[in-house]
């Protein structure tokens, strides 16, 4: 049998589609184990540790960046995962809060 895709998919809050007004610039990840491993693995000992990601749509190319905010490992607050630079993606595709995104990564590691 062969490998299949992995995907995982997250419906867009306000703050992931940057309709609060806030500073972000893509999706926040949950913390979830299986969820995790679908991106590349990061070396947490090291503040704030991230990953450039190839996404395609088949169209187009995009880059994204993943990456743990892990500050208060290191005096400050922040301790969460995000998937960064998407807010062009979200623009061409006209997406919102409430939109629902899916992610693939093929047996090959394209995404």
């Amino acid at each position: 049998m062969a490998p299949s895709s992995k995907t995982i998919q997250k419906e867009l809050s306000s703050n992931d589609a940057g309709s609060t007004g806030a500073h972000q610039d893509g999706i926040c990840v949950p913390k979830n184990p299986e969820i995790l491993s679908f991106f590349p693995t990061l070396d947490v000992t090291v503040k704030n540790p991230r990953a450039t990601m190839r996404f395609s749509d088949g169209i187009k190319t995009w880059i994204f960046t993943f990456i743990y905010y892990n500050g208060k490992k290191f005096g400050g607050t922040r301790n969460e995962y995000r998937l960064t630079g998407m807010m062009p993606y979200f623009k061409a595709n006209s997406l919102e809060a409430g939109d629902t995104i899916k992610l693939t990564k093929d047996p090959d590691g394209t995404y």
